[in-house]
């Protein structure tokens, strides 16, 4: 590997990005360097992807084992007390906050530009509700992705408010848990919060579109209004 590919690599390996105001933009852009990546990305089993306005993205593919995240590593960042349970719920979580963002349909996925924490709690709150009301369709989902929507709700529903504040971090209060998973987002650089304001980042922005294929949208649209989706992504 060239002197340049290995720069421009241990950048991508440090931050998960780089841009053209960094000083290895030139190198990453060098036409020997793109060719050397393309040996790396099949061999290390990830995906560049580069968008407008000068901005590219280490993303490591679905299957990889060197660098994508385990059960035990999600534990570590949200916290090693949290129970089995807990851990299935913040994924949870995690998903519905980000399909509030992103369930626009076509090639714009983001629907909207911030919301509250008390606001997703509130909205998260009749997600679960409506989980608990239909239990053949929570069922279904089962089926199709092996969790069980209604004792997730159920624990959520279970959970005291807990106090409105940034440093509450108590798994057993449904403020406590949004925390949780929002500093585990915020230090990944996904989400910012700003006067209670949760606000997706630009490199959200900027990934979710390639993630989200029309058949991806459908399929978590389906799954979160608690129809059966027969996508296969």
């Amino acid at each position: 590997m060239n002197t340049k590919a290995l720069r421009v690599l241990k950048a991508f390996l440090k931050n998960g990005e780089i841009n053209r105001d960094n000083d290895i933009w030139n190198d990453f852009k060098d036409e020997e360097v793109r060719d050397e990546f393309e040996d790396l990305k099949t061999e290390l089993d990830f995906s560049i992807i580069e968008v407008s306005g000068g901005r590219a993205y280490l993303v490591p593919n679905q299957d990889n084992e060197l660098f994508s995240q385990d059960n035990f590593d999600f534990k570590k960042s949200i916290g090693s007390d949290a129970r089995q349970n807990d851990i299935y719920l913040l994924n949870y979580l995690g998903i519905y906050l980000l399909y509030t963002f992103f369930h626009g349909e076509g090639g714009e996925p983001l629907n909207r530009d911030f919301i509250t924490k008390m606001d997703f709690i509130h909205d998260f709150n009749e997600q679960c509700e409506k989980v608990q009301n239909d239990k053949l369709s929570s069922e279904e989902n089962e089926k199709e992705y092996g969790i069980n929507f209604t004792n997730l709700s159920n624990l959520w529903l279970s959970k005291l408010s807990g106090d409105e504040d940034d440093k509450n971090k108590k798994i057993d209060t449904k403020m406590g848990c949004l925390n949780r998973i929002l500093a585990k987002f915020i230090n990944e650089k996904l989400f910012t919060l700003v006067d209670e304001k949760i606000k997706p980042t630009i490199k959200l922005n900027d990934l979710m579109p390639h993630f989200l294929n029309k058949d991806r949208i459908s399929d978590i649209n389906n799954l979160m209004r608690g129809g059966k989706s027969d996508a296969s992504n």
